[in-house]
């Protein structure tokens, strides 16, 4: 949250309406030439004026088409509503899905109490009050410098208010807008726990749902508090139409606290200006896909895995990222149990994620014992005879090119990965998923040539040194820290790993040390906060796995070998006990609670899943296992195309609305979106310079914002308002200095280990952290002088907080599920089934919230704390249908393509129809009940 005190010098300035009046643009030309402006600037200038003329046409237009309309309803949009402005308190009731076992689901009434807060917007009103004004020619002594001032002034201007707030109320305060969020109290569910679909919904937010036609700020309708409508979040109500995720009714009130001096705004309402065409979905949307954090699947090639790379056992196993699995973690199609566990991670450009993998199919024999795998054990073989490098990737799983030369380069899209012979005779595999190129050694070991480096685009990275056996002997990581492996010489297997002491650089700690059994199987890791996880064996299987907070889970297999399949899986107290039964291309899982799930699989992917309530889910995919589309058991279908490098270039949602990207066709740029086009028609464009650092980004407006580089890092992001913002870094790469254009500085102090141990703000005020050694934050003198102080379990559950004011203690259980939470108000007990759904909540007064579920674990009924009982109905997507209120009035749900609300009833109470329709983006466009239409 941005500190307020930092805007204490901002001038007062207040906007009620966009758009300044434009002097005619022949008027314009003229002036300039008379004044000794040469054409080129005159036409920039010229353009500028023109776009913004373009604009105030636009709101002419709305504003002459909407107000006589209203005016004839009897809206005059005469000011008499007290405007709102951010941290303006709001206060509501929710309605939310608890489930209160034994009575099925029901919705109970929950406070909303929150202030309206957008921190970037304080950010945004700061910026705007920076920029000087523009010299004057007799200042400048020439006409052209001047000019391009005044230009520069007017684009800089009209890109911050693209950026967020500059209409500031009270000297600083931003204005509030519809849409303005809301920060509010986290509720408590007033039962046993939140039903199974009410906790996939969002909650703990809410924004303004209106403001007035006739004065807008920053090109948004200006909110008149309560009269207006706040929007809370609701588990059964209508998406915003403002796009922010999550289920909504108009239940909140705003309570504008009085500036110094009053100022009021038009009752007319309405959620948006209507003639605003800007495109706000490519974030959400196109992150769908350029995002993705799973990795591609191996594609043919597979086969001529050459032996030596010591894994062929994995090979055309799927990455156990996109596999689906079912309880701790086992692959459904394949049978095979994986586990992982990251044992320290260390930020720079490239962080370092030391990430260990065992699969109960793998015989490989590596440097952390008998079927594990660490990230950073990669390695090629070059086999000239059968023209395949074999590449074992971060996971392990073996991968085979066509050998590359230094002309032509090879490819697997199922991979995403490009495999190049460079001049130094040495092998790289650029991964263009991560935008990572991992580097080989020439010198073979074994005959395998090991990972030597992974570097960025801008070549920083992590660096590996190995001894003359080919043990690692070191790290050096992407900040320039030296990192110490220690080895049983005997057998090769890890034993430790060393780094720099956080404070004293003449030590070192224990990052990370491993212990094995006679056979080579590692049977415990202790991190370096002494936490341990320890495994135990029947021959090299895993057959118990114990976590660091004491947690166990057990397995049986088929077979007694490396490759048997994983049958039965369970963790302690019975929790996801699930039997897995194979048949050929099927797999039926009985979970713990006896209901069966049946999965359908080719080629290891699963292309049907038929769940416990019938409902079948499909997947289609194409020859390079990339995924086409997916269909919900009602038939809706999610559409998808690529293009020939893997990037997706078009998503299609099922009611139409289609997101699309184009990228460059050569080059190390084919990873990077030059242009994306949203739902609503906007298109982005994006510029980047020839390491692929971006260096612009046009918005669907024409506004630009660009960014500069040094080293590697940002060095400053000039908006389009032309406000810069300045960067430094230490010989670490650690941000040390942000500075804005007033010259306000923020400062940061970090350890030896790349953490931030101290922030000073522009006040001068201090704020100091305190780490363990695993990383965990356990203490924070803040800025006002609060001691918090926070412990952990070993699986970084929070157990205890304490500050100045309060001690709050927290218990845990199963898979970080919360079960106790004790303050000084008394203790709130949270209970769950073997499958961790919450089915019980009992609070300080022994009250008891139940909820019953079906087989899949949607919520059906739930009982609240008053005995009150709701019920549900749903359809085969697990919709609800039908809602029985306690009082026996029934409300019936209708749904698009898109399981977006369109439809309210009421049989029992006789009550009008609410009716909601969407445009392509997912906007609501349209709200009617009764005779009644927004």
């Amino acid at each position: 949250m941005a500190d307020t005190g930092y805007f204490d010098s901002v001038s007062a300035n207040l906007k009620t309406g966009v758009g300044a009046q434009v002097k005619g643009i022949s008027e314009g030309v003229k002036a300039n030439s008379e004044a000794g402006v040469s054409p080129s600037v005159n036409a920039l200038d010229t353009g500028v004026k023109a776009a913004a003329a373009i604009g105030g046409l636009a709101d002419g237009l709305s504003e002459a088409a909407m107000l006589p309309v209203l005016g004839a309803m009897g809206m005059k949009g005469m000011a008499c509503l007290p405007i709102s402005k951010q941290l303006d308190p709001v206060i509501g009731v929710d309605i939310h899905l608890v489930t209160i076992p034994p009575s099925p689901v029901v919705p109970m009434p929950h406070p909303y109490v929150g202030v309206l807060l957008r921190p970037q917007d304080f950010i945004a009103a700061a910026v705007s009050s920076f920029i000087p004004p523009p010299p004057t020619a007799e200042q400048t002594g020439d006409a052209d410098s001047a000019k391009l001032a005044e230009v520069g002034h007017t684009v800089l201007t009209m890109a911050v208010g693209m950026l967020g707030a500059t209409v500031k109320i009270g000297g600083f305060i931003p204005r509030a807008v519809a849409s303005t969020p809301t920060r509010s109290i986290p509720h408590i569910p007033m039962g046993a726990g939140w039903a199974a679909p009410s906790a996939a919904i969002p909650k703990n937010n809410g924004h303004a749902f209106m403001g007035s036609l006739t004065v807008l700020a920053d090109g948004m309708p200006f909110s008149g508090g309560g009269a207006h409508l706040h929007l809370d979040c609701n588990d059964v109500g209508i998406p915003s139409v403002h796009k922010v995720p999550g289920m909504f009714l108009p239940t909140g009130v705003i309570n504008p606290i009085p500036p110094a001096r009053q100022i009021l705004t038009s009752p007319v309402p309405v959620p948006l200006n209507p003639m605003a065409a800007l495109a706000r979905k490519c974030t959400g949307a196109f992150g769908r896909f350029y995002k993705k954090k799973t990795r591609k699947l191996a594609d043919r090639l597979h086969s001529k895995v050459n032996r030596t790379i010591k894994s062929e056992s994995l090979k055309n196993m799927l990455h156990k990222a996109i596999c689906t699995v079912t309880g701790h973690p086992v692959d459904v199609a394949s049978g095979t149990f994986f586990t992982d566990e990251e044992d320290f991670w260390l930020d720079g450009p490239v962080p370092l994620s030391w990430e260990r993998t065992w699969y109960s199919r793998s015989d490989y024999r590596g440097p952390l014992g008998n079927g594990w795998h660490h990230a950073y054990d990669m390695g090629v073989v070059a086999d000239t005879e059968e023209g395949t490098l074999t590449l074992r990737m971060s996971d392990g799983i073996p991968v085979a090119f066509p050998l590359p030369t230094a002309e032509e380069p090879s490819f697997i899209l199922s991979e995403r990965k490009e495999a190049r012979l460079e001049q130094d005779g040495g092998y790289c595999v650029w991964d263009m998923a991560e935008d990572l190129y991992y580097r080989f050694t020439r010198k073979e070991y074994d005959s395998v040539r090991l990972l030597e480096s992974v570097t960025d685009c801008n070549g920083l990275g992590i660096r590996f040194d190995y001894t003359k056996e080919g043990l690692l002997r070191s790290i050096t990581d992407s900040a320039g820290r030296r990192l110490r492996v220690e080895h049983d010489t005997r057998s090769g297997r890890i034993l430790e790993i060393c780094g720099p002491h956080p404070e004293d650089p003449e030590k070192e700690i224990t990052l990370a040390s491993y212990e094995y059994d006679a056979d080579g199987n590692m049977t415990l890791q202790r991190n370096a906060a002494g936490d341990v996880m320890t495994y135990g064996y029947a021959g090299r299987l895993i057959v118990k796995e114990t976590w660091r907070n004491g947690l166990a889970w057990y397995f049986e297999y088929d077979g007694t070998g490396v490759g048997s399949r994983c049958v039965h899986t369970w963790g302690d107290g019975g929790i996801y006990d699930h039997k897995l039964t194979f048949r050929e291309g099927v797999t039926e899982v009985l979970d713990s609670h006896g209901e069966l799930t049946v999965y359908h699989h080719r080629g290891g992917l699963v292309w049907k899943k038929v769940d416990a309530n019938g409902g079948e889910h499909l997947w289609r995919y194409d020859d390079s296992r990339r995924l086409l589309a997916q269909t919900d058991p009602l038939g809706n279908s999610t559409l998808y195309r690529y293009d020939r490098w893997g990037n997706c270039t078009d998503s299609s949602d099922p009611c139409g609305g289609s997101v699309s990207a184009v990228y460059p066709a050569k080059g190390n740029l084919r990873n990077r979106p030059v242009s994306v086009t949203t739902p609503d028609g906007g298109t982005w464009e994006f510029g980047y310079d020839r390491s692929g650092n971006l260096v612009s980004r046009t918005n669907p407006e024409g506004a630009v914002t660009r960014m500069t580089y040094r080293n590697g890092a940002v060095a400053s992001v000039k908006d389009p308002y032309g406000v810069v913002t300045r960067l430094a870094y230490d010989r670490f790469h650690n941000l040390t200095e942000a500075s804005d254009s007033r010259g306000n500085t923020s400062l940061y102090g970090y350890d030896l280990l790349g953490r931030c141990v101290s922030v000073t703000n522009p006040k001068g005020a201090v704020q100091k952290r305190e780490y363990d050694p695993v990383g965990r934050m356990v203490r924070v003198l803040d800025f006002d002088g609060n001691d918090i102080r926070l412990s952990y379990d070993g699986i970084d559950n929070l157990t205890e907080y304490r500050d100045n004011v309060q001690h709050v203690e927290y218990g845990y259980s199963g898979m970080w599920k919360l079960t106790r939470r004790r303050d000084h108000r008394g203790v709130v007990n949270f209970r769950y089934d073997r499958e961790e759904r919450l089915r019980r909540v009992t609070n300080e007064r022994l009250q008891s919230y139940e909820f019953a579920l079906d087989a899949v674990g949607n919520v059906t009924a739930e009982k609240g704390f008053d005995g009150a009982v709701r019920r549900y109905l749903r359809d085969r997507g697990g919709r609800i249908i039908r809602e029985t209120l306690p009082s026996g009035t029934e409300r019936e749900y209708g749904y698009d393509a898109c399981s977006r609300v369109t439809r309210v009833s009421y049989p029992t109470a006789g009550d009008p129809d609410q009716t909601y329709a969407y445009g392509l983006s997912g906007r609501l466009v349209q709200a009617s009940r009764g005779e009644s239409t927004v």
